[in-house]
């Protein structure tokens, strides 16, 4: 049984399987959110180490999302992708990081499944090690 969380957040649907497919097969137990107007609801009820966050939505900008994690101070992983201009994707990969939130990677659309792979397979063991660290203090 995964106990490690991910919460992916994209209005593709055809992103989300995929997002799902690779995080299980890393590990995570998987939410999947289209609608981001859920985005709040959702964060409380599955409390996930690790978000995926597409930037560009219809119903809702990501930056507002990152705004609304460090409004709460969220201490997760995050990974941020984008199909827009890679200048915007790293100006929002400084904003969040500005802001006090964990940015393990900055994606381009379409991202490469393998680095993905990678991205969720290091966040995973960043996991596995801040827990070992927290109950060993």
């Amino acid at each position: 049984m995964a106990h490690h969380k991910l919460f992916a957040v994209d209005d593709d649907h055809r992103i989300l399987r995929l997002l799902s497919r690779l995080g299980n097969n890393c590990g995570y137990d998987v939410t999947c959110i289209s609608n981001p107007i859920k985005f709040e609801d959702e964060l409380d009820h599955v409390r996930p180490q690790l978000i995926i966050l597409d930037l560009v939505m219809q119903e809702c900008d990501g930056m507002e999302l990152i705004q609304t994690l460090a409004k709460r101070q969220w201490e997760g992983h995050l990974i941020l992708l984008s199909g827009m201009d890679p200048v915007i994707l790293r100006m929002a990969e400084q904003l969040a990081s500005y802001n006090g939130l964990n940015v393990q990677a900055a994606l381009q659309k379409p991202f490469d499944v393998d680095e993905m792979i990678a991205v969720l397979h290091h966040c995973h063991d960043l996991e596995v090690l801040e827990k070992e660290v927290s109950h060993s203090v």
